[in-house]
């Protein structure tokens, strides 16, 4: 795949914007009964099967699956101080996934089989620390980013739930590793939810976190998301920024890639780059008794640098969240549009080779909650490549997941 050859990132997602209960599932463990222990624990069990119907990609199914824990050890259950917490989470990725079928395309058709490795068995751990105080909160450490996103309604799940294509299910902000050293501080109003964050350039997935620590620089977000009503159903608004120290290839430079071996051209380096997005959610239909159900609109807009981050922009708009059924309480539906431009200086750069256009598509998915904690989800996605010439890709899936 193309998109093998660009750097994947995420932005953070304010965790209290219009965030759900404890999980998605309606599933959170405590070891002891309420009163006893503040402690919470998560686990999943998550299998695909995919195949390339249509396009260049092969048609042989692929099968693989992604085990997950965490837990949440709450300061006072350890004999330490009040509001602060250790967080721990384990992730461990095994088979094949449809993201080796070869369709051509720039970005994952399963962003939840990326990490921690993608086509192999490979198992990677998190921990941070969560000090509470005067009503904000400050995480420090090995953060999973994906993490920050299962916390957002309608789209939420990072590919274990709800959408799994990685420009509807995590849109990349190419800033942001998807595992981070780093912190992140978050302040909730009834009036705004002001995130801030600063990490290590670098990707934390397997690496040690003595390993030269902001020795290729730095990067940091700020994020305000506004909470809003219309019609009577919540929704919100949200301003993201960020930026980064981290030297890249000088996209300018990029035709010179195609001089011959012998030549003397040293190809230049550009050092930072920013990125601007704006994102919005709306519920249409919100269940007042069970603030976990609604379904409505999402979708945002961004723009990068362009150079030297290989990206000019991206959007998406999609309608998603729980059907309302009151026979299936526990269901979720979305179906939702992407497009994707990569940056002209680099379109421009290679063009003597390869011609290249925006990268654009359609997901649709539909999750059965067969018997509690068991979800089946069926999904399909169109997807017409950047590189032009190349057949449009449709992927289509089957998801059990178990979780508690």
């Amino acid at each position: 795949m193309l998109g093998m050859a660009l750097s994947l990132a995420w932005a953070v997602v304010p965790a209290n914007a219009q965030e759900p209960p404890a999980s998605r599932d309606g599933r959170a463990g405590t070891q002891q009964a309420a009163g006893q222990s503040r402690t919470t624990w998560q686990a999943s069990w998550t299998q695909f099967l995919g195949a390339a119907v249509a396009g260049i990609g092969g048609d042989d199914a692929k099968f693989g699956g992604k085990l997950t824990g965490s837990v949440a050890i709450d300061g006072r259950d350890v004999r330490l101080w009040d509001g602060f917490s250790i967080n721990a989470g384990a992730e461990f990725v095994f088979g094949g996934s449809v993201n080796g079928s070869g369709t051509g395309t720039i970005l994952p058709h399963n962003i939840a089989m990326m990490f921690p490795a993608s086509g192999k068995e490979d198992i990677d751990f998190s921990l941070n620390f969560t000090q509470r105080f005067g009503g904000s909160s400050l995480t420090v450490g090995r953060i999973n980013m994906l993490d920050t996103v299962v916390r957002t309604p309608l789209i939420s799940g990072g590919g274990l739930e709800g959408f799994q294509h990685a420009a509807l299910a995590a849109p990349p902000s190419e800033l942001t590793p998807p595992w981070i050293f780093g912190a992140i501080w978050s302040r909730p109003s009834p009036r705004a939810v002001v995130t801030v964050g600063a990490w290590d350039v670098r990707s934390a997935l397997n690496r040690a976190l003595v390993d030269s620590l902001f020795a290729d620089g730095i990067a940091g977000m700020t994020s305000v998301t506004f909470p809003i009503r219309a019609g009577g159903q919540p929704g919100f608004h949200g301003l993201t920024v960020m930026a980064t120290s981290k030297r890249g290839l000088n996209l300018e430079d990029i035709g010179d890639l195609l001089l011959p071996p012998e030549s003397e051209r040293v190809l230049g380096q550009k050092r930072g780059g920013w990125f601007v997005k704006y994102a919005f959610q709306q519920f249409l239909w919100h269940d007042a008794a069970n603030p976990s159900r609604g379904w409505g609109l999402f979708g945002h807009i961004g723009t990068w640098d362009a150079n030297p981050t290989p990206m000019q922009w991206s959007m998406t708009l999609g309608l998603g969240g729980s059907p309302p059924l009151d026979s299936r309480p526990c269901d979720r539906f979305g179906v939702g549009f992407f497009r994707t431009s990569l940056s002209e200086t680099l379109r421009d750069g290679l063009d003597p080779i390869l011609d290249l256009d925006d990268e654009q598509g359609l997901e649709a998915f539909y999750t059965l909650e067969a018997i509690p904690h068991l979800r089946i989800t069926g999904t399909v996605q169109w997807v017409d490549p950047a590189v032009r010439g190349i057949r449009n890709a449709v992927v289509a899936g089957l998801r059990t997941r178990v979780a508690f």
